[in-house]
């Protein structure tokens, strides 16, 4: 999709009047810009592969925690056609996703603030194991061109996030009833 413009999450909290961590964005968008030189080219109509996340050490979350009022960890999935989701490191999060949660959440908490975990996500993924870690947990699904600014309104206050979601979100990759047979295997009938 060729979208006429895109507001990003960083430029819908700014519009609304909040103050982004720039030190953490800098570092994040240097990880980035290092990790997509990296990359070596796709053939054509295949997805792009996501960057591994960034490891934010403990001086950087310790700092963050200090001067922020409340942590926003978003957790993000590519979507599309052409491809078929995995169980690890999509459906489920990854160890240094959970690990970030899990690390800034307890630095904020030490400090009396809270965190809220942003999904930035296309389908369905696992959160029964880390629900409880967080102080919320807001599903932003794919909110298109206006995205910033829609996260930022329900951050703010400004809309209720009364929205109902159209998919079940199962416990477990297993509880899906395709699990077993899905993505692609192909089962071959004996011959007679």
């Amino acid at each position: 999709v060729n979208e006429a413009y895109s507001v990003s999450l960083v430029e819908g909290l700014r519009d609304a009047g909040f103050v982004v961590d720039e030190t953490l964005q800098r570092a994040y968008q240097d990880y980035l810009n290092e990790q997509n030189a990296k990359r070596k080219p796709q053939p054509l109509f295949s997805p792009k592969l996501p960057i591994a996340e960034m490891e934010v050490g403990e001086r950087m979350i310790a700092r963050a925690a200090d001067s922020a009022d409340v942590a926003l960890i978003t957790i993000g999935r590519n979507s599309g056609e052409g491809f078929d989701r995995k169980e690890e490191n999509d459906f489920n999060l990854s160890r240094a996703e959970k690990d970030l949660i899990e690390k800034v959440t307890a630095a904020f908490h030490a400090r009396g603030k809270r965190s809220v975990v942003a999904l930035n996500i296309g389908g369905v993924i696992e959160t029964a194991s880390w629900r409880d870690i967080p102080d919320a947990i807001l599903l932003t699904w794919q909110g298109g061109q206006e995205a910033g600014h829609s996260i930022a309104d329900v951050i703010s206050g400004k809309v209720n996030p009364s929205g109902k979601l159209a998919s079940t979100f199962p416990v477990r990759y297993k509880d899906v009833p395709s699990a077993r047979n899905f993505p692609g295997v192909v089962i071959e009938k004996a011959a007679k």
